[in-house]
């Protein structure tokens, strides 16, 4: 269920057939938690933008709902117990380097609602990196129905706009990044972690899972453009990515 903390919410039910129900809280009627808060984006709330879930509680709370989550889906799919740990990288706002919006009937860009294709006109973003300039690209009118995917790194910023007439794009057609000493490149409409600090963080948490590990080959599954493999290649006498589009292989072999 979406913005609800402890108490019962108001069901919507998704048909009688349903293997389970959604919901949504409409309004905290009693005994509202004291994790509660008031959510500092003015697009956060029932039949809005569904970009965000837990704007409603405060930040410890919000990593104790993810632990939840993350614990509760790896025991009823995967069988497996287990406690994670959720960490606060310290950035609240700002972090996001990447996004994709969507243009409604009338060229208004904006996000979905939650589970929905209904566009949700916003006027800003709480997660958007400023270098996005997220609040020019809302002024603009769109083709209508179109995908606009907007990204930045140190290369500049990238707009990728996909509708019924064609693909268009401005600014970079690659982006360069910097983590672990290593230059790595990904294309402006390409997958990398949105987060500003989530690849350097990622490759430090996989460096001590593998420790001092080493050997004669060190195999990549699901490589992208190769940010974990090529970051502990010097341990390896040999690294093997392995990855479907074509787009994302040509690109780490001219890396």
């Amino acid at each position: 269920s979406r913005m609800t903390h402890n108490g019962p919410p108001r069901w919507d039910e998704d048909g009688p057939d349903a293997r389970f129900w959604r919901a949504e809280a409409v309004a905290v009627e009693s005994g509202s938690s004291p994790d509660r808060v008031v959510a500092a984006c003015a697009w956060f709330g029932p039949g809005l933008c569904g970009g965000c879930a837990w704007l409603h509680a405060d930040r410890a709370a919000q990593l104790r709902i993810k632990e939840h989550v993350l614990e509760e889906t790896l025991l009823r799919i995967g069988g497996i117990t287990w406690t994670p740990e959720v960490r606060d990288l310290g950035l609240a706002t700002g972090w996001r380097t990447r996004l994709t919006l969507h243009s409604d009937a009338g060229g208004r860009a904006g996000f979905h609602a939650a589970r929905s294709h209904e566009v949700v006109p916003i006027g800003d973003c709480l997660q958007a990196d400023p270098a996005l300039g997220l609040t020019e690209l809302l002024t603009r009118r769109w083709p209508p129905d179109a995908q606009i995917h907007v990204s930045v790194s140190t290369s500049g910023r990238a707009v990728v706009v996909t509708s019924a007439v064609g693909r268009t794009a401005e600014g970079p057609t690659e982006h360069v990044h910097l983590v672990a000493g290593r230059r790595f490149a990904c294309a402006a409409d390409g997958f990398w972690q949105s987060h500003r600090l989530g690849a350097q963080v990622l490759v430090d948490s996989v460096r001590a899972l593998v420790g001092e590990a080493s050997g004669t080959t060190l195999l990549d599954l699901y490589a992208g453009v190769g940010l974990f493999g090529l970051s502990m290649s010097e341990h390896w006498q040999q690294v093997v990515l392995v990855e479907g589009p074509d787009e994302e292989v040509a690109i780490v072999r001219d890396i």
